[in-house]
């Protein structure tokens, strides 16, 4: 095998390995972006691995090679939802104020959706990416995965690169880095890979030393940015997670009824004691619900029952008894 490789970097040497380690990850993205080729990073790594703190960290040292204020970026780029990524892209597309920004991250969401339409959505925006937005603007995408299971293949095949995270340090974050290629040696049966990133790093003397590193420490970010993050993200999920509940609630009233709501018919009823006449009649010694009270007030079959059965020991209490409806209390 040949000795010579066409290298996925080339930075200078510094005794600081962190340093070395910055320029690696800046040259190999920001290089594609010069190229005018959008740039997707699959980020993985088990709960609490420092997924969310390896792309702060990593974000934040683009954003100064870039020249790009990084609070405000981290306040814009993250998403959750179809409307997000809408909303984002339209900003970083049409407005002067976010011109220069080129990063998005979409930070893992499963307490949003489940694993089918996660992909669905991730899929959908960077296949508009990848036929509209290359023409007008280079990204650089950051996709936390919030389980393995949920990269599929078609998402495997978008990404050039994958960022591995093992669980976070004292003071570092330490990452894996692997680049993803096609083998087409056998033209029908192309395989996609992944290696260990490889380059060289320019030494003292001028000469070029062979450099494949298995892995990478990072400083941890800023703790603005971590404060940032948080807030930003809570508030997107909030507003979500609102939605999501209010939503689920709904569908609970519908399907098991709203009793706060009858109680407060109840309590009307038994305080208007000359109306309960027009919602309830004595059917064989029982209370029942008349037909056109359900239909007007939209009651389930829970909530009628519920109702029936409220009203009879409310009744019972205050010792009311209608000439429609004779309530009468038996041991």
């Amino acid at each position: 095998m040949s000795r010579y490789f066409y290298p996925d970097f080339i930075v200078p040497h510094n005794e600081k390995r962190e340093l070395v380690a910055e320029n690696i990850l800046c040259n190999l993205i920001l290089n594609r972006i010069r190229d005018k080729r959008n740039t997707i990073l699959l980020v993985k790594g088990e709960s609490g691995s420092g997924k969310s703190t390896s792309v702060l960290t990593i974000i934040d040292k683009l954003c100064k090679k870039m020249q790009i204020e990084t609070v405000g970026l981290i306040k814009n780029s993250l998403i959750y939802t179809p409307i997000d990524y809408q909303n984002t892209m339209e900003k970083y597309l049409y407005d002067k104020q976010f011109r220069k920004y080129n990063i998005l991250w979409f930070d893992e969401a499963e307490i949003l959706m489940d694993s089918t339409k996660w992909q669905s959505f991730i899929n959908t925006s960077l296949a508009q990416q990848n036929a509209v937005n290359r023409a007008v603007k280079r990204m650089i995408t950051f996709i936390v995965a919030p389980n393995p299971k949920m990269i599929d293949s078609r998402l495997r095949k978008s990404a050039n690169f994958e960022i591995e995270c093992t669980r976070a340090m004292m003071d570092k974050c330490r990452i894996k880095l692997y680049r993803y290629y096609f083998d087409e040696r056998d033209m029908d049966n192309v395989k996609q890979k992944r290696a260990r990133i490889k380059g060289y790093e320019k030494m003292p003397n001028g000469k070029y030393q062979v450099l494949s590193p298995v892995s990478f420490e990072l400083d941890l970010p800023r703790k603005e940015l971590f404060n940032i993050y948080d807030k930003v993200q809570w508030e997107k999920k909030g507003i979500i997670l609102s939605n999501i509940l209010k939503k689920l609630a709904d569908e609970m009233r519908k399907q098991h009824g709203d009793y706060s709501r009858v109680q407060k018919l109840v309590e009307w009823a038994t305080e208007n004691p000359e109306e309960l006449s027009k919602l309830v009649k004595r059917v064989r010694g029982k209370v029942r619900v008349m037909k056109d009270v359900q239909q007007r007030y939209d009651l389930s079959k829970d909530e009628v029952k519920f109702f029936e059965e409220e009203i009879k020991k409310a009744l019972i209490k205050k010792g009311v008894s209608d000439g429609s409806v004779s309530v009468v209390q038996t041991n």
